[in-house]
């Protein structure tokens, strides 16, 4: 099931309703990066596109991005996904590096001393919405797991001295990339792939589910800085739209009115 399709955004879509077929609950798990980072956590009335796409279908959400989430986070919270009916993944960028002992990634290009500190930096005196964006995103199990900034820093500093290379690094990418997608058409479970063409090789195609890549371009054309997942509000409700158009159409158990 290979596609790609655009879409009316403007518009509004009626909302599901389980047809005659059967009525079980669907799980749905979103992956990837801060994109796909937001959900159960509203600001200043303000949902995210997983909410208002979580909130219309009737689906349980049992997993959700982190932030800079790389490609073999993507692959290692999908295997460990014990649920799964429906996946929606936003495919990372290579830069991004994977930490297992905690609840994010990196940028392997940008871990020095100021973004460290911004990373450990302790709660003052801030608004609401600072607030919320610190203690729902910044830290990331990234203190907890490295004790002290020195360390983080003198980690990635031996690593990129000793372990890394960006061919190597783009080679882990690919190898993700690959096993995401023959891990979805195995189990066969239906997806929708968002992604950067120019992140994407040209002997590569998709096997599985349904391709857009212009769900990738407007999380770029609405990207502002502010919620969780660095889209605007009325991104969420675009990106929301343009993924109902897949969705309805991937679930058997589901139709628009």
């Amino acid at each position: 099931m290979h596609s790609s399709r655009g879409g009316d955004y403007g518009g509004s879509n009626p909302p599901f309703r389980p047809n005659n077929k059967g009525n079980k609950m669907k799980h749905i798990g979103f992956y990837g990066h801060s994109a796909a980072c937001w959900a159960n956590f509203p600001i200043y009335d303000q949902t995210s596109f997983i909410d208002m796409i979580v909130d219309r279908t009737g689906y349980k959400l049992v997993n959700k991005g982190a932030p800079q989430g790389s490609q073999e986070r993507i692959l290692f919270e999908l295997k460990k996904t014990k649920k799964l009916d429906i996946a929606v993944i936003f495919h990372s960028l290579p830069k991004f590096v994977f930490l297992p002992t905690a609840d994010r990634d990196v940028d392997i290009n940008d871990i020095d001393q100021r973004k460290c500190t911004y990373m450990w930096k302790e709660k003052q005196e801030r608004n609401e919405l600072e607030s919320m964006r610190d203690d729902y995103f910044n830290y990331g199990g990234i203190k907890e797991a490295f004790g002290d900034i020195e360390n983080f820093i003198t980690t990635f500093a031996s690593y990129r001295e000793y372990l890394h290379h960006p061919d190597l690094q783009m080679n882990r990418f690919y190898g993700a990339l690959v096993q995401i997608d023959q891990y979805l058409t195995h189990m066969k479970i239906p997806a929708v792939h968002v992604y950067g063409t120019k992140h994407i090789p040209t002997w590569f195609k998709f096997s599985s589910g349904v391709t857009r890549p212009d769900i990738d371009k407007l999380c770029n054309t609405h990207f502002k800085i502010g919620y969780p997942n660095n889209i605007s509000s009325a991104g969420q409700t675009e990106i929301a739209e343009a993924l109902l158009e897949n969705l309805q159409a991937l679930d058997e158990d589901y139709s628009i009115w």
